[in-house]
């Protein structure tokens, strides 16, 4: 079954090339230009998944996620921006409940790679052996022979990285530029939150942690203990 996907933006030229894309790929796409059309558009096709527009004229792309968020805490929505927000701009847009924030122009390839990630966690399971510790990644868990540790999203994106390089250092900017498409250093405090989070977690697998390298990135390891 497919997917269906809300689209957005008073920018009709692009809705109709992202939105023709996104049909190429496989998804079921419905299109809005502004705010009374969005919402009937959500309430009517109850979509899997919301790509709005974030600077649309009259703020109708907060008033929209404001409403969305008023009546669906859970449909993943991605933001699209014409510019980078502030600080400010997004922690409350994450704090309303956005799923991920993009800036124009983006690469439709890494938007639809982006999509489906959201929409389809569980179809990948990655399986991976560390010293004499056997993981496996899967449903936003990771997974040994003895114990199931949950994972947020965000936690499940650095880890893979994390697993994928593990005994090289992966670089603080591939990481920002994972999780927000973009490598701006004001979401250094929040990837130094997910790190934290994550550390504590791993703690419950013997010798497995992730060690801090500064200015460069960080490390996942085995740590023996004679």
């Amino acid at each position: 079954m497919k997917n269906k996907l809300l689209l957005i933006d008073n920018d009709k030229i692009f809705l109709n090339s992202i939105g023709n894309y996104l049909k190429q790929e496989g998804f079921f796409v419905h299109s809005a230009y502004n705010e009374p059309s969005a919402f009937r558009q959500f309430q009517q096709n109850k979509p899997d998944l919301v790509l709005l527009k974030y600077d649309m004229p009259a703020q109708e792309g907060l008033k929209i996620l404001e409403r969305i968020r008023n009546v669906d805490s859970y449909t993943h929505i991605i933001l699209l921006s014409d510019y980078k927000l502030d600080e400010s701009s997004i922690i409350n847009c994450h704090k309303a409940g956005v799923s991920q924030i993009v800036n124009k122009p983006l690469s439709k390839p890494v938007l639809s790679a982006l999509v489906n990630c959201l929409l389809n966690p569980t179809k990948e399971t990655r399986r991976i052996k560390i010293g004499n510790s056997c993981l496996t990644l899967k449903n936003q868990a990771l997974l040994t022979d003895s114990i199931e540790i949950k994972l947020r999203e965000r936690e499940v994106l650095v880890l893979s990285a994390l697993l994928e390089k593990h005994d090289c250092i992966v670089d603080r900017e591939h990481l920002l530029r994972l999780i927000w498409n973009d490598d701006d250093l004001r979401n250094n405090k929040a990837l130094d939150n997910i790190i934290y989070q994550l550390k504590i977690k791993i703690k419950a697998i013997n010798n497995l942690c992730i060690m801090n390298y500064y200015s460069k990135g960080y490390l996942l390891k085995i740590i023996d203990k004679k």
